[in-house]
């Protein structure tokens, strides 16, 4: 039985027919005559179905493959006719059915090409937003962090910002259903973590326990394409995301993880399948051994460049020089570039920590020295700053100017990045003041405000008094010796 279909597969191949045309492998098995012996078109529908190689949600790709299939008879009847007559003697008939041959050409032959009018008159907006700033609808998205950093709390924190609409890590995110397909956790663990999360988030269960769903696959892995039947049967746009956590295990057996080809093979079904379904894939992925605050943001994941190529989004965590926090750089590619940005995990939920440098990574430590006998007093511990002694020590009520801030908070021990928001936090709680110096110079600071100038004419003993005294003086002195700027003639100068 499943020989003949085979044998009919192997002969379409070779006749460089579609492979996934159930129509043809039909006509191939009704042609060798061993169609019914298999049980007639319904195995051979089954057998598709069963291998998730058509459904209900392609019904447009079964239409147009029934039309090649049909055109492709028509073409060969033609040719037929056309052979018959020649061999008759009938000339002028077989030249109109060669006429015809080349009119179903024309009719089966599509260009493989579009213009970009065309394009642009079709496709007037992207893709609808899932999570804003880095993920669309039929994307793929790469979430990168080194092994035991807390991917699976994250993950859960994504599942429920999806559910529920809200912020993740500092983005909007679109509501919708997700699938999370784990092949790492027990079921106790994910029926564990997953309401701490939630009460965390502050988070009621009835808004989320019918929006996220489970596949568990620990002990019954499946990889990329056997994954097939399962996503096919599902309902185009039901779920809006689909999580592969993680993605390492849903690797094909034998497949080198570092082969450019494979990779970009595996990316390629998944597209297939986030463009089937309507909703876009995160891929929880592992970072490669070692620290890696030296890298390219596309260039940190475990395996072939092509994993971060091939993906929409490659988002990334490095650890931070601050111990429990971690660096958020992404590479999108239908949004404005992301901001680096920090997190720290406060258990048990990783949330944005705006305190933070993003560019103190973690680095490697150096090697341990001996320590040194000196009769020197030990050095004192590390200043734990705040906005409140950061104004202490680097502002007074005498106006300093910001760059001079920056250069003595250098001196102390802190980076410009910290200095500035130290600074706009002492601003915003009214412990600093920014003093004006006119036109296009830069702004000092101060622990006191700017006095303002009084222009107003101060009225004393029922007279005003001019804010300009000195302006006054001269005024009324312009004809007197007395003029600072006026000497006699006998001082032997000339008069200015």
């Amino acid at each position: 039985m499943y020989r003949a279909a085979f044998i009919a597969f192997r002969t379409c191949h070779l006749a460089r027919l579609n492979l996934g045309d159930e129509i043809s492998i039909v006509a191939e098995m009704e042609r060798a005559g061993n169609l019914e012996s298999v049980g007639g078109k319904r195995f051979i529908g089954n057998l598709y179905h069963d291998a998730g190689l058509h459904s209900g949600a392609n019904i447009e790709t079964e239409i147009s493959t029934l039309k090649q299939y049909t055109r492709r008879r028509q073409l060969a009847e033609a040719l037929v006719s056309a052979s018959t007559l020649l061999q008759k003697g009938e000339d002028g008939a077989a030249v109109d059915a060669l006429k015809a041959v080349t009119a179903v050409q024309r009719a089966t032959s599509t260009p493989p090409y579009h213009f970009v009018g065309s394009l642009i008159d079709k496709y007037t907006c992207l893709r609808r937003p899932l999570v804003h700033g880095l993920l669309r609808e039929g994307e793929t998205m790469n979430v990168i962090a080194p092994p035991k950093t807390g991917k699976t709390w994250l993950t859960l924190d994504f599942a429920l910002s999806v559910a529920t609409g809200l912020k993740w890590l500092g983005f909007d995110v679109a509501p919708g259903r997700v699938l999370i397909l784990d092949n790492e956790l027990h079921a106790e663990t994910i029926g564990n973590r997953l309401p701490r999360v939630a009460e965390a988030k502050g988070i009621a269960r009835d808004r989320y326990e019918n929006k996220i769903a489970y596949e568990l696959l620990r002990g019954n892995l499946k990889d990329i394409f056997t994954l097939g039947p399962m996503l096919n049967a599902l309902e185009p746009g039901y779920f809006s995301v689909i999580v592969l956590d993680a993605f390492y295990r849903f690797l094909p057996k034998d497949t080198d993880e570092n082969d450019n080809g494979s990779m970009a093979g595996l990316y390629n079904q998944i597209d297939a399948y986030a463009e089937k379904l309507h909703c876009a894939f995160v891929l929880i992925h592992h970072t490669s051994k070692g620290l890696q605050s030296g890298r390219a943001v596309t260039d940190v994941g475990a395996g072939a460049g092509a994993i971060s190529r091939a993906a929409d989004c490659h988002v990334i965590l490095r650890p931070h020089s601050e111990e429990a926090a971690v660096v958020l750089d992404a590479a999108p590619r239908s949004w404005p570039p992301v901001l680096s940005r920090c997190l720290r995990f406060e258990f048990p939920l990783w949330t944005p920590a705006p305190d933070l440098d993003p560019t103190e990574f973690k680095r490697a430590n150096a090697k341990a020295k001996k320590p040194e006998v000196s009769s020197t007093p030990t050095e004192p511990a590390k200043v734990e700053w705040t906005t409140t002694s950061f104004v202490a020590a680097l502002i007074s009520q005498s106006p300093k100017l910001k760059g001079a801030i920056l250069a003595d908070a250098n001196e102390k021990g802190l980076t410009d990045y910290k200095a500035v928001k130290f600074l706009e936090k002492a601003e915003a709680t009214g412990q600093a003041f920014r003093w004006s110096n006119g036109g296009n110079k830069p702004p000092s600071f101060a622990t006191i405000p700017q006095p303002k100038l009084d222009l107003q004419p101060k009225v004393t003993g029922g007279e005003c008094e001019s804010v300009f005294p000195l302006k006054e003086t001269l005024r009324g002195n312009s004809h007197s010796d007395t003029h600072p700027r006026r000497k006699t003639k006998s001082q032997g100068s000339v008069t200015s």
